[in-house]
């Protein structure tokens, strides 16, 4: 049995809940738990929740100090791999654990599962496929920052590989998820370089048609025919909607992608749009409760090259021997 999971604030919550929507359509022999990086108290009285709902309480965690050194993305990227450990450890009957983000929607079986996990006990998927053939932003340094691989899937299979994975990042992700990109942070996600050496069996899915979003819409040249759609030829398997529907900490100032260029992703958004306001209930004007930091997006492409070059221009000045009188 496969255990999917998710971890979200209530102002995400409906996106989780059509994630799951998603995978009772396509994955119905498995289980979907949904990890509470929130205050459960604030869930409306008329509020039922069709999925086992875990409130972060349950977790062997100093809620006050994370919450007062994170802001609310943060937190909740601190607290996820905590989240993966209590499932681990308490749902053995799970022989394989995938996390999701909750801004991804399913749009077929993810019948490579079963070839993927007897191959690898660990799966992950890459931003880019291939380097940008253009000079927009953000680039490949970029994606050094915020890290190779995206931290909104992660398969596991139980092993000892596994089993050590999840402690060390357990360990190493709840005490530095800044984005801090002068230190070297980045969330939870920055961790998952370090995987591919340290647990070599790693298996990096290149799929074109897993994990379309934002950061690589550009290179999956998404077609449409009937219901069906394709990415470079592949049935599309999910697609991931931050940035999209929301603003996206990593993303927002990224100047590559416009949706009205990509027809089939512009539907994709639309409809998606639909079902999460479909199952809202208001939760999205929640405020959330851990995270007392102010969330900092990234500056947009024209004010990153302008402070660059207001940066050189200084820089120059510097250089400059001005006479003085004496």
């Amino acid at each position: 049995m496969t255990l999917f999971f998710t971890v979200t604030t209530l102002q995400q919550l409906p996106q989780a809940l059509a994630l799951g929507e998603s995978l009772r359509q396509h994955q119905p022999a498995d289980r979907f738990v949904i990890g509470l990086a929130d205050d459960s108290g604030q869930i409306p009285a008329t509020f039922q929740c069709p999925y086992e709902l875990i409130p972060v309480t349950a977790l062997p965690v100093d809620l006050p100090l994370l919450s007062e050194k994170y802001n609310p993305a943060e937190f909740a990227a601190a607290v996820k791999p905590l989240f993966l450990r209590h499932l681990w450890q308490t749902r053995p009957e799970a022989e394989q654990v995938v996390y999701l983000a909750p801004s991804i929607y399913l749009y077929r079986p993810l019948t490579e599962l079963t070839a993927l996990f007897a191959d690898s006990p660990l799966l992950l998927t890459p931003h880019l496929l291939r380097p940008p053939a253009d000079e927009q932003w953000p680039d490949e340094k970029y994606f050094q920052n915020v890290g190779l691989f995206h931290a909104g899937f992660l398969g596991l299979r139980r092993s000892e590989n596994a089993d050590h994975f999840v402690e060390w990042w357990s360990q190493r992700a709840p005490e530095r998820a800044f984005v801090d990109f002068c230190e070297g942070m980045c969330l939870d996600q920055v961790w998952l370089m370090m995987t591919v050496v340290f647990y070599p069996a790693t298996r990096i899915v290149k799929n074109p048609g897993w994990h379309v979003g934002l950061w690589n819409l550009h290179e999956r040249n998404l077609r449409s025919a009937g219901t069906q759609q394709t990415a470079d030829g592949q049935p599309l398997a999910f697609f991931n909607f931050d940035g999209f529907v929301n603003r996206s900490l990593l993303f927002d100032g990224q100047n590559r992608v416009r949706l009205s260029a990509f027809p089939v992703a512009q539907a994709l958004v639309r409809a998606y749009r639909q079902v999460v306001q479909r199952l809202d209930a208001n939760l999205s004007r929640i405020a959330p409760a851990y995270g007392r930091q102010v969330i900092k997006y990234p500056l947009p492409a024209w004010r990153k090259s302008l402070l660059q070059s207001l940066r050189q221009t200084v820089q120059f000045i510097d250089t400059v021997d001005v006479p003085r009188k004496m």
